[in-house]
């Protein structure tokens, strides 16, 4: 059995940054750390960089803020060539609200996953207190369930 890849999709993740670079919109219910590629994490960091210093998102803005994060985040990013590929990936934002929901659900698939190793690695440890562990799972869950709430308001 071979080694699975944790939950995402890059092409979601893409169709996302490049709705976001198009509408010039700052997404609240996205975190740097749900996308999974780290290139997109610090696309993504750079976008909401330009956009909290209330500037115009483009290409130019996207490389000084990247730049100014220092050197490794612009060489993190994939570049210029890769950025300028993402942000013309979706010709259209219609389906933008679909995209964020895939890549959040993705993101809290892995988040889930994580928790589960975490339960498993403290299950096997007898020197651990038991209702330690339950109280730890539970943090956990709550966590997760409260990041879950937040990003998606008013959805059950």
């Amino acid at each position: 059995m071979g080694h699975k890849q944790p939950p995402h999709d890059n092409e979601l993740e893409k169709a996302v940054l490049s709705c976001i670079f198009h509408s010039r919109i700052k997404e609240s219910r996205l975190q740097p750390e749900d996308f999974f590629g780290r290139a997109h994490q610090r696309i993504y960091e750079g976008m909401l960089s330009v956009l909290d210093k209330e500037l115009s998102l483009d290409l130019l803005a996207l490389k000084i803020e990247l730049g100014r994060k220092g050197s490794s985040h612009l060489d993190e990013s994939g570049g210029l060539a890769y950025i300028s590929s993402i942000l013309n990936a979706v010709p259209s934002s219609a389906n933008y609200e679909y995209y964020v929901r895939a890549v959040k659900d993705h993101s809290l698939r892995r988040d889930l996953l994580r928790l589960a190793g975490e339960i498993g690695k403290a299950a096997y440890d007898e020197a651990l207190d038991m209702r330690q562990i339950l109280a730890d799972v539970k943090a956990g869950l709550e966590e997760i369930t409260v990041s879950t709430e937040v990003s998606n308001p008013g959805e059950k």
